[in-house]
């Protein structure tokens, strides 16, 4: 419910894996939300850039075109604390939150804070202020033109201009 209107109905694994708007999105478990600037659009992906890296990433529901603004949705469990994802940034550790069966570590990346959440043994060798390197698989990134420009509940929102 938004406003009191109905923004998607389905299970919780489906309105969680398959959010159909923004809103859902961004409101169903914690998301890191980038924004960014279609640079291509191809038959099943779409090549967003946001700052100096560019992502592809699947198509969205709503066609974009070249040069529309989109919002760029991966839950902090898709985040991987390596580089063999197909989309990948670097980022310093700026802290971990232990959670009991997982820490949350928040990251600092050229394109604003991030999170991930990982298990305890991902996380043996990471120390504040350490450089990695984060990646996440193009299935994983859910695709919106970028209606809100905000933040929005639930997300790990990130002001990003395409440059």
């Amino acid at each position: 419910m938004n406003a009191g209107r109905n923004e998607q109905i389905g299970t919780p694994q489906e309105i969680y894996e398959h959010p159909q708007t923004e809103f859902v999105a961004s409101f169903i478990g914690r998301t890191n939300r980038l924004e960014g600037e279609v640079v291509a659009v191809e038959q099943e992906t779409v090549r967003v850039r946001a700052g100096d890296v560019t992502f592809v990433v699947p198509g969205c529901r709503t066609p974009v075109a070249v040069g529309d603004r989109v919002a760029l949705f991966i839950k902090e469990e898709h985040l991987q604390l390596d580089e063999r994802g197909d989309n990948v940034l670097p980022a310093r550790v700026i802290s971990l939150e232990y959670h009991g069966e997982a820490t949350v570590i928040h990251l600092e990346s050229p394109l604003g804070l991030l999170r991930v959440r990982a298990s305890h043994t991902e996380i043996s060798v990471l120390d504040v202020g350490k450089q990695i390197k984060v990646s996440f698989p193009a299935d994983k990134a859910i695709l919106f033109p970028d209606s809100f420009g905000k933040n929005r509940p639930g997300t790990w929102s990130n002001r990003i201009g395409a440059t």
